[in-house]
């Protein structure tokens, strides 16, 4: 592990644990050469050096974070471009396919009625290509969710998979055959739950039913 042994390193807030550990102990060091003359301490301190730089973080103490920084307001009319490709980065930051589908539908309802036509075609072709790769990032979790609604009969959860993976393709074309191939094992699954019931896991055969109990007579 490098640690810069500047004071402007050792001071920074970002500074590792580990630097922030010896700027301590050198000042510590410093201060008692003073007051002892003849001692030194800053010496046994960077005989240390290499223990010190890699031990482990104090516990307890997090690693530094850095703080937010808000965006500066853009004017879409006046920074037409600025103003979609922050949209486009939004898309790639999002933690969800709906969310990250809504502004690209939005990005490109935007990019028709700020740019002109060759400034529109350019970003819608970026536009296209940020969507590949967040199809390539949602995608195969949209298909293997697919999969267990269909195996836990929720019917409804299957459709709603099935549009946004389908509106991923849009983007990304070559994902449509492993799409179709998901809804078609989905709704099997869901056909055969809705005939037979449940299916046991092991076996992979419907689960017996209950005997039914015959009804005990009343004595009439």
């Amino acid at each position: 592990m490098t640690v810069s042994l500047t004071p402007e390193a050792l001071s920074s807030p970002e500074a590792s644990p580990q630097a922030q550990a010896l700027a301590g102990l050198l000042s510590q060091a410093q201060a008692r050469d003073k007051a002892e003359p003849g001692r030194f301490y800053v010496a046994e301190v960077l005989n240390k050096f290499s223990t010190i730089a890699n031990a482990a973080p104090a516990p307890g103490r997090a690693a530094p974070k850095l703080e937010p920084v808000e965006d500066i307001p853009l004017d879409p009319l006046r920074q037409p471009r600025e103003y979609l490709e922050r949209m486009l980065r939004d898309a790639v930051r999002a933690e969800d396919p709906d969310s990250a589908l809504a502004i690209l539908a939005d990005a490109r309802k935007q990019a028709r009625r700020l740019l002109n036509s060759l400034d529109r075609s350019r970003f819608l072709e970026r536009l296209r290509s940020h969507g590949e790769l967040l199809a390539r990032r949602f995608v195969p979790g949209i298909l293997e969710r697919m999969r267990l609604s269909a195996a836990g009969h929720d019917k409804a959860a299957v459709v709603r998979l099935v549009d946004t993976a389908m509106a991923f393709v849009e983007y990304a074309p070559n994902w449509r055959p492993r799409v179709l191939k998901a809804r078609e094992t989905a709704v099997n699954t869901l056909a055969v739950l809705e005939q037979f019931g449940p299916m046991d896991e092991k076996t992979g055969l419907p689960v017996p039913k209950p005997p039914v109990m015959p009804q005990e007579s009343d004595g009439y």
